[in-house]
């Protein structure tokens, strides 16, 4: 005799009432991302967004301070807490090769008394592990004043272009040490740039730059 019982998921999880997104490898590989900051996929999330906090780029979700927000990389903690805010904030991103993400996932709200510290949501990123078969990447990018256009005055002329530079690079290595056993892998990734803000002294005010120079001078 057999008894065969089958049932389908439910569209709802009545068991775990946390609103989770999970941006998978996929995603994380195919899609654009200027700078390749992994932060920037949690916006594919409902209710989240980036915004100007006390030290630079925030972290919002639900409207909630980024000091409610707890993120977290592998379960390590990622948060600046004197800003309240994700690792870096508005100076160079505080950030690793992106092809060593293997999925970022956001728990919006309604999170379980497991995640704990923090009321608002919670980001936790996974990193790759090495396999049984070798392998990894490389990646290079460059950017400079050549490959933009020049910018516009208010009046809607052209302004002289100015000297600017991005670039970045870096790779993945990944493999066994003892197959089935042991595995490693590797990622590096480096930043640099340059650039010219400004090269008209007369739209300055001249009060700021006479105490520019005179605290130049003192120091």
């Amino acid at each position: 005799e057999e008894i065969l019982v089958t049932a389908e998921n439910p569209v709802v999880e009545t068991t775990r009432p946390e609103g989770t997104t999970r941006i998978d490898t996929l995603a994380v590989r195919s899609l654009p991302n200027n700078g390749r900051n992994f932060m920037d996929f949690t916006k594919l999330t409902p209710g989240v967004s980036i915004v100007q906090g006390p030290d630079g780029d925030e972290l919002s979700i639900n409207g909630q301070k980024g000091i409610q927000n707890n993120v977290s990389v592998d379960g390590a903690d990622f948060n600046n807490p004197f800003f309240g805010e994700q690792r870096g904030g508005q100076r160079p991103a505080f950030t690793f090769n992106l092809d060593a993400v293997h999925e970022v996932v956001v728990v919006a709200d309604g999170a379980n008394a497991e995640y704990g510290r923090s009321s608002s949501g919670f980001v936790n990123v996974v990193t790759k592990s090495g396999t049984n078969e070798l392998g990894g990447t490389v990646h290079a990018f460059f950017k400079d004043e050549a490959l933009g256009s020049a910018p516009k005055r208010p009046d809607g002329t052209s302004a002289d272009k100015v000297d600017s530079s991005q670039v970045q690079g870096g790779f993945t290595l990944g493999g066994p040490v003892v197959k089935d056993r042991v595995f490693f892998f590797a990622a590096v990734d480096a930043q640099g740039g340059s650039s010219t803000k400004q090269t008209e002294p007369g739209r300055i005010e001249q009060r700021v730059v006479g105490v520019a120079v005179v605290f130049v001078m003192r120091h």
